[in-house]
């Protein structure tokens, strides 16, 4: 793959060198792979830019009962499909939901960027490898010995999935497990938002994956589909949206997107209609391929 100081030349996943600008996001660089239709942005950030953008991106954050609830059921389903012991949470942010896994019995590790975000997860019981993206294995000890690797909300953020993905394969055990979720470049929030879709924010998502894109990329790097799904629509980046057009056109919006989203979130989990609702909603978008969420289960090969 040919990078040079500010422009990437090939595709990422492919390594094709038929890209193709996208016209209307060109604030965020994309080009598309005209020979595997990956989306990425062509523009390296510089060292300077990632690390104004991840100081203290991971700190300790808020989060809904639901929300707790939701990532339970999840490490649940997770461990009882692999009968987890060892989990790996690779850019684990405050370590939440590696902590549901310890308190599940399971001895869990997690890599951060930031060194703060370090001490969080310490305080919490978690072991922390070095290596940040690309943990490190201590030569060799810790090759092959996590039942499941964890990738939430990361692959976004690299232009180097291939080798990602690569290094994950040399911690997990054989049949072991990889839980991955990404926004979904080909969800119907996007198709709407177009350019001004919230998860467009250079530098800090440079890479979107669609259904069939990160299937590429993982059957590629020696993995086979358990499940591959797409979910939900962001209340929180449709509101942001409006927001924003309500700004431009003169009119400045006092509502808060993240109290209205949690205020929603908190109107559907207390109505049994609004849940089925939801539910149909859900199947709908999952099997169009069209949800916010793109989220993935695959097996080592």
């Amino acid at each position: 793959m040919e990078i040079n100081n500010k422009y990437i030349k090939n595709c990422l996943i492919c390594g094709s060198n038929q890209l193709r600008k996208m016209k209307g996001y060109e604030k965020d660089h994309l080009v598309r792979c005209q020979h595997c239709s990956f989306v990425f942005s062509n523009v390296k950030p510089s060292q300077e830019e990632l690390d104004e953008v991840y100081r203290g991106y991971s700190r300790e954050v808020t989060r809904t009962k639901l929300t707790l609830e939701k990532m339970g059921h999840v490490a649940l389903k997770l461990k009882n499909l692999q009968k987890c012991k060892r989990v790996l949470d690779i850019g684990c942010g405050d370590g939440e939901f590696l902590k549901i896994f310890k308190d599940m019995g399971c001895e869990v590790f997690g890599t951060e960027y930031d060194p703060i975000a370090e001490d969080i997860c310490r305080n919490k019981g978690i072991a922390m490898l070095g290596g940040g993206l690309m943990p490190s294995v201590d030569g060799g000890k810790q090759l092959e010995q996590f039942d499941l690797v964890v990738l939430t909300e990361v692959i976004e953020h690299v232009n180097n999935p291939i080798d990602v993905i690569e290094n994950i394969s040399q911690l997990l055990k054989k049949d072991g497990l990889l839980y991955l979720t990404t926004p979904n470049f080909s969800s119907l929030e996007r198709r709407v938002l177009l350019g001004q879709w919230g998860m467009f924010c250079y530098p800090e998502h440079i890479s979107f994956y669609s259904p069939r894109t990160l299937n590429a990329i993982l059957r590629r790097c020696g993995y086979e589909k358990v499940s591959l799904t797409t979910e939900n629509i962001s209340v929180f980046r449709i509101i942001q949206f409006l927001n924003r057009k309500k700004v431009s056109a003169g009119s400045i919006s006092n509502r808060n997107p993240e109290l209205v989203a949690a205020a929603a979130q908190t109107a559907v989990s207390n109505s049994r209609l609004l849940l089925f609702a939801k539910k149909i909603v859900n199947v709908i978008l999952n099997i169009t391929n069209t949800g916010t969420s793109l989220i993935a289960v695959y097996r080592k090969v």
